[in-house]
């Protein structure tokens, strides 16, 4: 069981942003083309069939991480690096701006 969690972590995080995605006034298409999946799904998702309820809870609690701790934990169910940033991207509460000081040496750390 514990090896199906991340499909089932990943599948709520993918409802998040479908909802997210439909209140922007995307259409089912593009919020398929968007999240990697099927239009049926899509459709499944929004009309809230085929769902784990407990999976979406987990997801929520994920997406309300610090960023830097939603970005671990979800680079950590999705195994490409693009489909995480989407769902990152798409998830996010807020939006937060870096302030490099002075004293930066350019090294990136900030910044990851």
């Amino acid at each position: 069981m514990v090896v199906q969690m991340p499909k089932h972590i990943a599948s709520g995080l993918k409802y998040l942003a479908a909802v997210k995605l439909k209140e922007a006034g995307e259409s089912h298409q593009a919020i398929a083309d968007e999240l990697g999946i099927d239009r049926s799904t899509v459709s499944h998702y929004l009309n809230g069939r085929n769902l784990s309820w407990n999976s979406i809870d987990v997801a929520r609690t994920i997406t309300e991480l610090t960023p830097r701790d939603f970005l671990i934990m979800t680079n950590a169910v999705f195994d490409e690096p693009e489909q995480s940033r989407k769902i990152v991207n798409i998830c996010r509460e807020k939006n937060y701006e870096a302030i490099i000081e002075d004293s930066c040496i350019g090294c990136g750390l900030c910044v990851n």
